[in-house]
């Protein structure tokens, strides 16, 4: 799965000293699956990074090649491995109470995709809805 993934490249390649910085955790993960995005280029489009989208400011957005599947991402940081799950899910509210998906609302997006994710130090927790 891709919380598999995400655990291996965490566990390979990150230390937790990497995030111990007065910066909000959910920084670093943010730029941490930016990085991994950037080796999917052949696959994805139009990644986009706090863009502001709705009411606020989506994580991170894109459409798959043909341009038919929306994808936004939500990263949260959990404040221990119990809470990883209500934190995604936390995410996934997040991104319909403050509306990241409208701009994806048209005749050519057929699938609207949102992903909660949650991490606590190496561990990486990923809900997913399907809005469209």
């Amino acid at each position: 799965t891709a919380s598999d993934k995400i655990y291996d490249l965490l566990l390979n390649y990150v230390s937790v000293r990497d995030f111990a910085t007065k910066a909000k955790p959910e920084n670093y993960y943010h730029g941490f699956l930016s990085g991994v995005f950037t080796n999917c280029s052949d696959s994805i489009s139009d990644y986009q990074s706090n863009s502001e989208s709705g009411d606020g400011y989506a994580d991170i957005t894109f459409l798959d090649r043909r341009k038919k599947k929306a994808v936004i991402l939500e990263l949260k940081t959990a404040q221990s491995t119990k809470n990883l799950k209500e934190t995604a899910l936390q995410a996934i509210k997040q991104i319909e109470d403050k509306r990241y998906a409208e701009e994806f609302f048209d005749d050519v997006i057929s699938d609207i995709y949102c992903y909660g994710i949650s991490f606590y130090q190496k561990n990486c927790y990923i809900e997913v809805k399907k809005i469209k």
